[in-house]
């Protein structure tokens, strides 16, 4: 990830564009403290799809019985 102050990139946002049209991603910082991101806009969500994350998820019997023993769990 390349990494630019907030006055170089105003002197380079063109190229700093054409970076982030072929992947690239770019860290803004303010006084050496990131402040923004740069990402393609084309890159895919950061987070996972529902149907992945849902499939990710073991259950072990029927729903309302893992429901009821974990609100046992945390009532103790």
């Amino acid at each position: 990830m390349m990494h630019i102050q907030v006055k170089e990139m105003r002197a380079h946002m063109h190229e700093l564009l054409n970076s982030v049209m072929h992947g690239k991603e770019v860290l803004i910082l303010r006084r050496h403290e990131p402040i923004a991101r740069l990402i393609p806009y084309h890159l895919e969500s950061i987070l996972p799809s529902m149907a992945d994350f849902r499939s990710t998820i073991k259950i072990k019997g029927t729903l309302s019985q893992a429901l009821s023993s974990e609100r046992e769990e945390t009532r103790f």
